[in-house]
């Protein structure tokens, strides 16, 4: 299981007899920010996406945790995230400024300074349909 955790971390833990409390748990490192987004990937279920208000989107190996294996940044909060379910690198994001991003993480990602471009960019519909 993962959960958000306040003020800024994601946690991964996993149910273990031995383990104190019943479980084991790994630190996704990679925010500032409190956020909402977060998944797993059904094609490669050691990765996790999340976002968060600080305008990352992160990708972690959740078996090791840590520094994320690939992020980037937008101007804007990511309300919420998803990774493709027809190809394990793709993951899109949804922003507070009404843009859904879809990002190849096969691609290096980005920093602040230089944010990875994302594959695809698209306006949210600005009137319900």
């Amino acid at each position: 299981f993962a959960a958000k955790i306040l003020p800024s971390n994601t946690f991964v833990g996993r149910f273990d007899e031995t383990a104190t409390m019943g479980c084991n748990f790994v630190e996704c490192l990679g925010h500032d920010k409190e956020g909402h987004g977060l998944e797993w990937s059904t094609l490669d279920t050691s990765r996790l996406v999340d976002g968060a208000f600080d305008g990352r989107v992160c990708v972690w190996d959740a078996s090791v945790g840590g520094q994320p294996i690939w992020s980037t940044e937008w101007n804007f909060v990511i309300e919420d995230v998803a990774f493709s379910k027809r190809e394990a690198p793709v993951v899109a994001a949804v922003t507070t400024d009404g843009n859904i991003l879809v990002y190849d993480t096969r691609q290096d990602g980005g920093t602040s300074e230089s944010p990875a471009a994302p594959a695809l960019q698209a306006r949210a519909c600005e009137e319900p349909i």
